[in-house]
């Protein structure tokens, strides 16, 4: 049983629907999400980030690493939006995005210039997506049956997120 207060439940949840929202949007696949402490609520996440990598090796397609970190990118974005936050927190919920981030540009490249750009122009694709009113829709539809389900299939959640989407 969860001992986290609602607010907590809520964070989370956005996080995970801004995960979820940029999958959907990008024709990804997933397992599941969850936001139960401790049940790996991103394994989709790193189930596609490991396994790719693992196979890839140094070899990875630029587009498809610029994809996964548009992923990483859109928890803690859409976390900070959804709770009028002016900053994102790559500390706190987004620790564990910043690390596969970082990780991802470096298979980009060295330069730390060349990747601070790259970073920045993500962060700008991904701001203009939230603020598009029926990619929000399904963010916000998604957050609230994440916290009244606490765990959804991919099925579940994209129809959840599209049901919100075509109507706004």
């Amino acid at each position: 049983m969860s001992t986290r207060t609602t607010d907590a439940d809520y964070r989370i949840a956005a996080h995970m629907a801004g995960h979820v929202a940029l999958l959907i949007e990008q024709g990804m696949d997933f397992k599941h999400v969850t936001i139960e402490p401790g049940a790996q609520a991103d394994a989709w996440v790193c189930t596609l980030y490991e396994v790719e990598l693992d196979e890839q090796g140094a070899g990875l397609d630029k587009e498809w690493v610029k994809n996964q970190i548009r992923v990483c990118l859109a928890g803690p974005m859409v976390a900070a939006r959804f709770h009028g936050l002016c900053d994102v927190d790559f500390e706190g919920d987004g620790r564990q995005n910043r690390m596969m981030i970082l990780d991802l540009l470096g298979h980009i490249s060295r330069d730390s210039e060349r990747r601070n750009l790259l970073m920045t122009k993500l962060m700008g694709e991904i701001q203009t997506l939230m603020e598009s009113p029926p990619i929000w829709a399904g963010i916000e539809s998604l957050t609230r049956a994440l916290v009244r389900r606490r765990r959804m299939t991919y099925r579940e959640a994209r129809r959840v997120y599209c049901r919100a989407h075509r109507a706004a």
